[in-house]
């Protein structure tokens, strides 16, 4: 029993206590605490198991509101339990844990304990047994993984190939490094607490925003923190590994409870980098040349650059692109911009050089070095330039043509010539459209200077004087730097040509046959071995036009190669001079020609040499009947007219043909109703002559007074030469009188009658009877 006090109020006085001593019991109070800091755990739940010594499990019963047997006990939200019902005294008691605080682990571990007055406590006057289970905080870890690209192995395409026809084309390897993403070493990780974190004891064991850890990635990639209480963080990056970016992300985390069973518990992230990339770019110009057009046409596209390894660059399994190997081609921008997008790996030594250029540029074959090497974290392209940035500059790849003029004939020098030279697809020759000109001086020298490389075309503008223009097309190339080409070029002088016509050697013919006309040509400076062509037409001098035959010109041509400079060349003209109608002076007009190109000419109208005089046929007749002039129409006449001609040819057959015209109507003269017409074939012996030609025909049937004209005409093989065809000639033009016509006798048997005059309509008489006749000649004949 505890100790208690007795008051004595009287001497003598026997005071009498019945004390009872009952087998000793007590409550027991189970507090959860935190085993690092011994705070009590404020959690409702934590629940605990008790045995006896005896290892039997302690149940307590409840009789109200139902009678309920226990052998679990929990912790109120103080995180203290106390049994419902008191322990009997006792040694070796155990406290079991079998739910732990959220946020702590588990310690199944028995806490033993002893119900004795010892160990008991007294508390509102309740016995109690203090008994602490502590429990460590759950904790995790943090970790972290890191990845990015590594230089893991290098590729190469290219190098040739076997065409189709069994050729080895050869082009070059081009290597490119291959990337794949691995873990990366040596990053380092700041974790930070996102929030202040506190253990459920209430303990702050992290304020918010306090470094916890510092941790580094491995070979692997991997790092891991220490134990860290649970609540939220912040990873970050404050150093990445050689040749990558710094990673500007905060990953954030959390640490959550993982269960009572576990001691640590873990979360993780990953971070990626971003490698450190390099832009290696070049600006390029093109020298220009205003007077050839030259570095303003786009040029500037065929330049092109390679980018190459200045040393062996190993990748991660032993693969390289060797020292000098092709990493890229590329061509440059229309600004003259070259950016190379090869993925260059940090730590590249490396160079650029120009591997192509306009045909009409030096190409060069200077190397600009390029490094390439790590910048830091900080930097995620490195900008290279190359050449410091300074523009890269190609000269034009200049010639020189030089020409000699000679005269092809007698091989001097000819002094004044021009020449231009030319784009090769020009198409106007003209000192304008010439991009130079040149003069050939005294030596026969003439030059262009400072010509670009390519094809070019030289032609004579204008021939030295006496010269005949060349055409000739003189196409060069300039092909490299400093060349020099030289070219001859020879003129011929202008030739000389003129010409002797005449038929048959004469110079004057009769207009009445197919003449062939020969005009012989002289020529001068005409050069052998050459194909020339003279063309010729025949003129009318009088009208100063091409003379017409039956409404065609005459021209001919003769095509020679002359073996010698100087020479003759006969040209004939063959026309039918019957179409010729009066008097013709024919003059020949003749162009000498090469290629096309006119080179001479002989048009002199006033040239007796080349003219030709032809004379027309003329006739004239005379027609008499009997040899007079007028006969009476009385039966059969002949009208015989003596046609005289002049200029008619020898030998040759002529025919005369002629007609009886009736003067009074200028029509046919119809006798009963026929025309009259004769011809008469023959061969003159002599230009000049006469031949007759006659027109029998019965006269009966003219019943007036007629004057008949006899029209003639000339021909031969058909064609008219001339005619004689004039009413009004005496000459062929004879008078055919009627007979007197009968007068009716009156009663007494005298005549009276009367002529009554109707021009030449009619006649008529009148009879006995008074009545007056008319007799008219109709056209058809009939009265």
């Amino acid at each position: 029993l505890d100790a208690f006090d007795v008051f004595i109020s009287k001497d003598g006085e026997i005071y009498r206590y019945l004390i009872n001593n009952e087998p000793f019991k007590s409550y027991v109070k189970v507090i959860k605490t935190d085993a690092e800091t011994g705070k009590a755990i404020p959690y409702a739940g934590a629940a605990f198991q008790i045995y006896r010594p005896d290892g039997s499990k302690v149940e307590m019963t409840y009789t109200y509101p139902e009678v309920t047997t226990i052998d679990t006990f929990y912790t109120t939200a103080d995180g203290m339990l106390v049994t419902p019902r008191q322990l009997d005294y006792g040694y070796g008691y155990s406290l079991v844990e079998v739910s732990a605080p959220y946020g702590y682990v588990l310690n199944s571990e028995p806490v033993f304990f002893d119900v004795t007055e010892g160990n008991s406590t007294e508390e509102s006057a309740v016995t109690m047994i203090k008994v602490e289970r502590p429990d460590m905080p759950q904790k995790g870890t943090i970790a972290v993984s890191k990845s990015g690209e590594v230089f893991s192995s290098v590729t190469a395409v290219g190098g040739g190939y076997i065409d189709e026809d069994g050729n080895d084309v050869e082009f070059p390897a081009i290597y490119q490094p291959v990337y794949d993403t691995k873990g990366l070493e040596g990053a380092v990780y700041e974790v930070t607490a996102a929030e202040d974190i506190l253990t459920p004891d209430g303990t702050l064991r992290y304020a918010k925003g306090t470094a916890v850890a510092e941790i580094t990635t491995d070979s692997t990639g991997a790092a891991i923190t220490e134990p860290l209480y649970l609540g939220k963080y912040e990873v970050k990056e404050i150093s990445a590994p050689y040749g990558m970016v710094l990673s500007g992300e905060t990953h954030q985390v959390e640490l959550t409870y993982a269960g009572q069973e576990v001691d640590i518990t873990e979360t993780s992230t990953s971070f990626y980098n971003e490698r450190q990339k390099v832009e290696i770019s070049l600006e390029k110009i093109l020298a220009r040349d205003e007077r050839f057009q030259l570095g303003m046409n786009g040029e500037i596209l065929s330049v092109q650059f390679g980018l190459y390894a200045a040393e062996d660059l190993t990748a991660a399994d032993g693969s390289m692109v060797p020292a000098d190997g092709l990493l890229e081609l590329t061509g440059c921008d229309e600004n003259g911009m070259v950016t190379f997008q090869t993925d260059v790996p940090v730590r590249a030594e490396l160079y650029v050089k120009e591997t192509s250029t306009d045909s009409h540029y030096i190409l060069s074959d200077e190397k600009y070095p390029v490094v390439f090497a790590y910048a830091g974290q900080d930097t995620a392209l490195v900008e290279i330039k190359v050449n410091d940035g300074d523009t890269i500059e190609n000269d034009l790849v200049y010639g020189s043509i030089k020409g000699l003029k000679v005269d092809r004939e007698t091989e001097e020098t000819i002094e004044g010539a021009l020449f231009g030279l030319f784009r090769p697809d020009e198409s106007e020759f003209t000192e304008e459209t010439a991009i130079l000109t040149a003069k050939s001086q005294e030596d026969g020298i003439f030059l262009f200077e400072n010509i670009p490389y390519g094809n070019w075309v030289i032609r004579e503008l204008a021939p030295a004087e006496g010269f005949l223009p060349n055409t000739d097309f003189h196409h060069v190339q300039v092909g490299f730097h400093e060349q020099l080409i030289e070219i001859t070029v020879a003129n011929d002088r202008i030739p000389e040509i003129g010409t002797k016509a005449g038929v048959d050697g004469e110079k004057e013919i009769c207009a009445t046959e197919v003449f062939t006309l020969t005009d012989t040509v002289s020529y001068k400076h005409l050069v052998p071995g050459k194909e020339y062509t003279v063309k010729g037409v025949l003129m009318d001098k009088a009208t100063g036009k091409p003379l017409l035959i039956d409404g065609g010109e005459i021209h001919s041509e003769a095509t020679f190669t002359p073996e010698e400079p100087s020479g003759e060349i006969t040209v004939e003209f063959t026309f039918d001079s019957k179409y010729i109608k009066e008097d013709t002076d024919i003059v020949v007009f003749e162009s000498l020609q090469r290629g096309g190109m006119e080179l001479a000419v002989h048009a002199d109208l006033t040239d007796e040499g080349q003219t030709v005089r032809v004379k027309v046929p003329e006739i004239g007749t005379k027609a008499t009947i009997e040899g007079k002039k007028e006969v009476p129409a009385k039966g059969d006449i002949t009208i015989e007219d003596l046609v005289s001609y002049r200029n008619l040819t020898p030998g040759k057959e002529y025919t005369i043909s002629g007609t009886l015209m009736d003067k009074s109507t200028g029509r046919e003269l119809l006798v009963n109703g026929d025309i009259v017409t004769s011809k008469v074939t023959f061969t003159p012996e002599q230009p000049d002559g006469e031949v007759m030609v006659s027109f029998p025909f019965d006269a009966g049937g003219i019943t007036k007074e007629t004057q008949t004209v006899v029209f003639e005409k000339l021909y031969r093989e058909g064609v008219e030469l001339t005619a004689h065809a004039d009413l009004g000639d005496e000459g062929q033009t004879v008078t055919i009188t009627p007979p007197a016509p009968e007068v009716p006798k009156t009663g007494d048997g005298s005549h009276m009658g009367f002529w009554i005059g109707l021009g030449a309509i009619a006649l008529g008489g009148i009879g006995a009877t008074g009545i007056l006749y008319f007799r008219q000649k109709k056209e058809d004949g009939e009265e």
